[in-house]
């Protein structure tokens, strides 16, 4: 369990890198941040964020046996999928604390839109915890066993989930992305809010669980 490479998974990397579904998803996660403030979707934050993915991305496929990434891929999509699925169930619950639903000046469409923008970054914070996952476990990727949910690995993906959300909460709040109403819980301490920071916290590990429901995985592993 941990963090580690050697000159043996870099070397085994070179095929991985010629399949296609890696060069497909390796292009996607390049070009994301490059797209992203063309379109218009997504700020500063979220391109740091589409960066790291990219870097843990990498790292992944360094680390995940070759017979395995098809499976990996699939879940990653899935793991996506979902994570926009439970998020923007979440995002429309909590948007009561937030002004830009609570008060005059957006027209509906401006609300449904960044309902569907904020959960589509949550989908890619889903694969940044799920890479990072992957890296932590040295490859180990599925969650098919309860022998994976052990309590280092459940307790990894839950403290970086809650710290990805404060410090992404704590940078939008700072550079007036958006702002809360007199009703969000705050952390004491931190002027964060309870709901936000809670969000992935909350939604990962149920987003790992269901996307392993639906995709194709290998025979159960060690952890």
């Amino acid at each position: 369990m941990g963090f580690g490479f050697s000159m043996t998974n870099v070397r085994a990397a070179a095929p991985k890198l010629r399949n296609w579904q890696t060069i497909l998803l390796l292009l996607l996660f390049l070009i994301a941040p490059v797209l992203a403030p063309v379109v218009g979707v997504v700020k500063p934050l979220n391109i740091v964020g589409l960066v790291i993915i990219f870097l843990l991305f990498v790292g992944s496929i360094l680390l995940v046996p070759a017979d395995e990434l098809s499976a990996f891929y699939w879940f990653t999509l899935w793991v996506f999928l979902f994570g926009f699925l439970l998020n923007i169930w979440y995002e429309l619950l909590h948007s009561v604390f937030y002004t830009h639903f609570t008060e005059p000046g957006y027209t509906y469409l401006e609300l449904v839109t960044m309902l569907v923008e904020s959960a589509i970054a949550d989908g890619f914070i889903s694969l940044n915890l799920l890479f990072a996952a992957t890296v932590f476990r040295r490859g180990k990727w599925d969650w098919a066993s309860s022998r994976n949910w052990s309590w280092k690995n459940v307790l990894f993906v839950v403290v970086v989930a809650l710290g990805m959300q404060i410090v992404g909460e704590t940078v939008a709040l700072h550079t007036g992305e958006w702002a809360y109403n007199a009703a969000m819980p705050l952390i004491p301490g931190l002027r964060v809010g309870l709901t936000p920071a809670l969000q992935m916290p909350l939604l990962i590990l149920p987003t790992f669980w269901l996307a392993q429901r639906v995709a194709s995985s290998p025979t159960e592993e060690n952890s």
